[in-house]
């Protein structure tokens, strides 16, 4: 017996996220092609936010010409002559702050762009792929751009009419879905207000293990999709958005090796993956929140190679090989992206031979494949900077041999013949995946110039083949309708494909009553796909038509569902056989729309505003999911509750109703006749009942961020949702009946997906390969849901192997006497500022589940703006089953405003950093985020830094800007605290900043690419934009800054870091310098004692800070290679340094942190003993 789909939620899951990934590989190749072809669409980014800049400020526009144009964008004022077109509007941030230091920007749009999941596929049936699919997952270039005011206002003058869209760019808001609409010829159009989401920006700096920048390298920013948003209808009625979020953010460093992204959609954990040739890509597994600025640095170190000769078996190079390295999986990343794209990389060979610089280190396994033989593979271990040498020799394997033939036996020169791999030749639960993905789209390989030639007899020989085995075959030809064979055995001969002509419809439209020809309709022919689904295999769209006619082929002949839509006409719909030559349907009378109109009221009779209705069909087909997939026309009530469905079918149907909140409802039978509405039609809703619950492991502890659901087939319910930090979970408005109720962990067809979005590896077989696996982790349960009560029901969640070794960390915070109930904790791993672990802090605490034992640093939030609580704390996570880390900080605070100087009126959204005298300053190696001691504004310029200990404190204050930098600031001076103390009312005024320009000078010339830090008073990296790197003319500007006292450290590798005397710096204040650096002397640290285990996985972070506690130089090494370094050396070389006194800082996770104390002489080399072990 065949399982039930309906009851596979995953399954349901993963085809889906098959579809999508489908699409998306073949729009990549559709509009690479129509890119290369020189086609006339916009040049293409990849999603909003996409590109802000390629430094640390946001791309400005180019040097406008008269009358307010640039050659990049129009800019949204002009002052030349009176505007003709006005277009206006408000951007807000959630809590009704204004959303300035933004821009809105104008697109070009299409109205002709599917959004629809059914959409899509009608697209495709009608080969406007290229046209239309490249928009998904790709945003056009800006045509406008305006400023937003002070007060969230913007206003383009003149903009050019047409189809727009309009998007927000802004450094922690972004609009959740673009704005589609026509500007008109003349006249004001106000958009109103847009209430703006908060999104999140980051600024990624790629360094060497040298410290030093890195240029060119290509960082992307990969969101995984949410597996459960398939769950949602909303989903399939505008896929456009969807894919967008699904698309890369990719982009360049610049020439001080960093990268800015704005406008990011906070949410699930993302990768940042960094990329140049000749390095080991570096990852990162990074949570961004919303509102928030994160600054992130990953570090390139020489990748290890790979050279391979790819043979057959009479020593020919095989021109067309590829590789797969597959590394073993190792459990580092907390949500299990090294089952994704971590856990392999494709090389494609060139000239027989397959060469990688590039690659990770680590044992894993190669696969080698090419057309027609059998998968070779070899296993290897890689290590930085070392090179693997192979050789191989591919086996043909069995063959498959046959001819292809048309209908009358006639051979079919010129045919192409593909071997379907184990997926599309395989079934899952019953179904068929190739024709659920289409045999056209399969075909589509074919006619892009894959598989296999005939020759001039329509003879193929198809090699590759493992005994026994048995594979399905597609052949296509010109005028032939595409193929599919049943399964064949490896090793047979004389096999005959015959393929027969494509079917061909022909026939005329015309409007009912006054019989003129329609002169705008689509016309399509659709068959079956999966479950109650149907797919268009061809489709043609007629405008401005003269009498009516149409045609319609290229499909292979079948039966199909003929589907002809016009506007303002009823849907026509007939099954017709189109299986042999041309069918003519003469004459088809398109009627006058029918419909339904009446109520939606709930329990006690009020209106329901917002309610979905939709027609019946029976089973599956009822399951608003499924319908939202299919395109079944919907509607909603107004504020009245009332609704108008029109385009029913003629007939007696019922109506479903749905809100959610209440249960499902179907109407009473309704009939519907030709060009008439059916009204006066009552729906009453009711509450339905609920299920309750909670998700726990084996210790009895609640597991959040799985996927629940409750199923009812009868009902045709499927409710989705996620169990909370708690594991708890709730549905409502379930309509009385048997229900089940399903637990899965998502997570890992979430990193499948973040897999597919890599292009060259779409593989729905991988995702085949998940269906079995993922079955195993579904937890369910069944129940009977009553009108009016609440079933309760508990789900325990095995034990999983992936956590062994792993500890579970729980706590709870307090501020002064008062626990904290709301808030964020982080896990930090020391020495790399980055990729911390996130927990929400809840009435019961704070709960990490699975956390590698090791050395962290924690940090505490009280809310999206806010900075962290007091100081970050040092822990050690010991490796034990679960471990309590209680935190305390103390009482005092810090509050005020901030102001402009000018006016005395508040600064909304300012960036304030608290600069302390003691642990409260940043004190890791490089300040990786805006969020230690930083947070922003109130919408009157508040803030409060709260859990301060006693001490010294002042308050740095930056105006936001898109441009991140240049702007007006501001300080105050050093304020004390004692403890518990509150201090109140501060004002800190903001006003023109001060800006440094250093000149540096090396080795008798100006020091071009050296590294200069800006450091404040205490000798620590001023601010999140504290570092940058030498022109050519060896200078560097800083700009922006408040007034205070900095120092600037340089370090340009070759010669000994030096540091500038201390600045002090005004309002306005433009500084000039110039520093020469020397050439100092070689300085070392050696290993005293044994050498202590160290971690391959880990990176060891070092620094180095003068007697002033200036930093001046940083660097970091992967765990395998500071091990063969010291084990091969004995000793870490760390650079020149002038004579004098030094502190070396090396840390990691597993280390911790371990200091020393230094002395430099004037003349030979200084040789530091450093003890690890310890």
């Amino acid at each position: 017996m065949k399982p039930s789909p309906f009851r596979s939620l995953s399954l349901l899951v993963i085809l889906g996220a098959a579809a999508i990934a489908i699409l998306l590989w073949w729009s990549r190749g559709s509009s690479q092609e129509a890119i290369q072809q020189g086609g006339g669409a916009p040049k293409l980014q990849s999603r909003e936010g996409r590109k802000a800049s390629q430094g640390f400020e946001a791309e400005p526009a180019k040097a406008a010409k008269p009358g307010g144009e640039t050659p990049q964008a129009r800019t949204g004022t002009r002052e030349q002559a009176p505007a003709i077109r006005i277009l206006r509007g408000n951007a807000v941030l959630p809590g009704g702050l204004s959303a300035s230091g933004g821009f809105a920007t104008l697109h070009l749009a299409s109205e002709n762009v599917p959004h629809s999941f059914r959409g899509i596929m009608n697209a495709i049936a009608e080969g406007k792929a290229s046209t239309s699919l490249p928009a998904f997952g790709a945003h056009s270039e800006a045509i406008a751009r305006a400023p937003i005011a002070t007060d969230g206002s913007f206003e383009f003058r003149d903009p050019d009419p047409g189809f727009r869209e309009l998007r927000i760019e802004h450094p922690l808001a972004s609009l959740p879905k673009a704005l589609r609409f026509r500007v008109q010829e003349q006249g004001t159009q106000d958009l109103g207000t847009l209430q703006l989401s908060l999104a999140a920006s980051l600024i990624v700096q790629v360094r060497g293990a040298d410290g030093r920048p890195i240029p060119k390298a290509s960082v992307a920013v990969l969101t995984p999709f949410d597996s459960a948003q398939f769950m949602k209808p909303e989903a399939f009625r505008d896929m456009q958005e969807l894919m967008k979020r699904m698309a890369p953010v990719e982009q360049r460093c610049n020439e001080q090796g960093i990268a800015v992204f704005f406008g990011l959609e906070p949410g699930p954990a993302k990768l940042i993956r960094v990329r140049l040739k000749g390095y080991a890509q570096a990852i990162r597994e990074l949570r961004l929140e919303p509102g928030r600025r994160r600054v992130l640095t990953l570090h390139l170190v020489k990748g290890a190679a790979l050279s391979i000769e790819v043979r057959n078996q009479q020593g020919t190079p095989l021109l067309d090989c590829q590789a797969k390295v597959h590394y073993e999986q190792r459990p580092q990343l907390q949500n299990h992206y090294q089952n994704a794209g971590l856990s392999q990389e494709l090389i494609k060979g060139k000239d027989g031979k397959i060469r990688s610089s590039s690659l990770r280190p680590g044992p894993a396994k190669i696969s080698i494949t090419s057309t027609g033989y059998l998968e070779a593979s070899l296993p290897v271990v890689f290590h930085y900077g070392e090179t693997v040498e192979r050789s191989v020799t591919l086996d043909r394997g069995e063959m498959i041999s046959g001819r292809v033939i048309d209908e009358k036996g006639t051979s079919l020169p010129q045919a192409r013949v593909l071997l379907l791999d184990e997926t599309m030749s395989a079934s899952l639960l019953g179904f068929e995946l190739a024709d659920f993905v289409g045999k056209d789209l399969i075909g589509r390989k074919l006619k892009a110039g894959h598989g296999i030639e005939c020759d001039e007899e329509g003879r193929f020989e198809i090699g590759g083949l493992r005994k026994g085995e048995k594979r399905k075959l597609m052949a296509a030809a010109t005028g032939c309708a595409l193929r599919i064979t049943d399964p064949i055995r490896a090793g047979s001969k004389d096999v005959e494909i015959r393929l027969v002509p494509t079917a061909r419809i022909i026939g005329r439209v015309l409007n009912k009553g006054s019989r003129e020809p329609t002169r705008d309709f689509v016309v399509r022919a659709k068959i079956k796909a999966w479950l109650v689904m149907e797919r268009a295999i061809a489709q043609r769209t007629i405008k401005g038509s003269k009498d009516g006619r149409f045609e319609l082929a290229g499909f292979a002949p079948q039966r199909v569902h003929l589907e002809i839509e016009s506007p303002g006409r009823q849907t026509h719909t007939q099954r017709v056989d189109a299986s042999s030559g041309t069918l003519d349907l003469g004459d088809i009378l398109l009627d006058e729309p029918s419909g339904i109109a009446g109520r939606v009221l709930g329990p006690n009779g009020q209106a329901i505003a917002g309610a979905e209705l939709r027609i019946a069909k029976g089973g599956l087909a009822d399951m608003r999911l499924l319908s939202a997939m299919s395109g079944a026309a919907h509607t909603q009530t107004n504020a009245e509750g009332e609704f108008l469905l029109q385009g029913v079918p003629l007939g007696r149907h019922r109506l479903l109703a749905e809100k959610p909140g209440f249960a499902l409802c179907r109407s009473k039978a309704i009939q519907v006749q030709a060009g008439k509405t059916t009204k006066g039609v009552l729906i009453q809703l009711s509450r339905g009942g609920s299920i309750s619950g909670r998700l726990i492991d084996t210790d009895g502890i609640g597991v959040a961020g799985w996927t629940l659901s409750a199923q009812s087939q009868r009902n045709a319910t499927m409710k989705t949702g996620k169990s909370d930090a708690d594991g708890r979970f709730r549905f409502t408005g379930l309509a009385p009946g048997r229900y089940e109720v399903q637990a899965s962990d998502l997570q890992r067809i979430t990193a499948l997906s973040m897999q597919n979005q890599e292009p060259d590896r779409v593989s729905t077989g991988g995702m085949l390969r998940l269906v079995t696996e993922s079955q195993k982790h579904v937890i369910k349960k069944k129940l009977t849901v009553k009108e009016g009560e609440e079933q309760r029901v508990e789900l325990r969640i095995p034990t999983n192997k992936a956590d062994a070794g792993m500890t579970h960390v729980e706590g709870r915070v307090w501020i002064g006497n008062e626990e904290l109930t709301e808030g964020l904790v982080e896990l930090l791993t020391p020495g790399q500022a980055s990729s911390p672990m996130l927990a929400t802090l809840s009435p019961r605490g704070f709960r990490f589940r699975t956390v590698p034992p090791g050395n962290y640093r924690v940090r505490v939030r009280t809310g999206v703006f806010s900075g962290a609580l007091g100081e970050v704390r040092d822990c050690l996570i010991p490796a034990k089953a679960r471990h309590v880390l209680p935190l305390h900080f103390p009482g005092s605070s810090l509050a005020g405003r901030v102001l402009d100087r000018k006016d005395g009126g508040g600064i909304p959204s300012a960036v304030l950093t608290l600069e302390g005298e003691g642990a409260l300053a940043f004190d890791s190696l490089e300040n990786a985020e805006i969020g230690q001691g930083v947070m922003l504004s109130g919408n009157d310029g508040s803030f409060r830094f709260q859990g301060l200990a006693p001490g010294r404190y002042r308050l740095h204050a930056q105006e936001p800007s898109l441009l991140g930098g240049g702007g007006r600031s501001g300080a105050t001076g050093w304020i004390d605290i004692g403890p518990g103390q509150k201090v109140d009312k501060i004002k800190v005024f903001v006003d023109a900043a001060a800006s440094i320009e250093l000149t540096v000078e090396a080795h008798g010339a100006k020091a071009s690419g050296a590294l200069v830090r800006l450091l404040g008073a205490k000798g620590r990296p001023a601010a999140y934009q504290h570092l940058q790197v030498t022109d050519p003319e060896g200078q560097v500007h800083f700009a922006g800054l408040p007034p205070g006292e900095y120092y600037l450290s340089v370090d340009d590798g070759a010669a000994a870091p030096a540091s500038t005397k201390l600045l002090t710096l005004t309002h306005k204040e433009h500084c000039q310098l110039r520093l020469k650096l020397h050439p100092g002397v070689f300085v070392f640290a050696e290993m005293a004692g044994r050498l202590p285990k160290i971690s391959e996985e880990d990176l060891y972070a070092w620094s180095i800070w003068d007697a002033k506690g200036r930093l001046l130089r940083t660097g970091s090494l992967p765990g395998s290679i500071l091990r063969k370094t010291l084990q091969t050396q004995g000793r870490l070389a760390l650079g020149r340094l002038l004579p004098g006194r030094y502190r070396l800082r090396i840390e990691s996770r597993s280390l911790g942190r371990r200091e020393l104390q230094g002395s430099v002489p004037a003349r030979g080399e200084a040789r530091w003993r450093l003890d690890l072990g310890r």
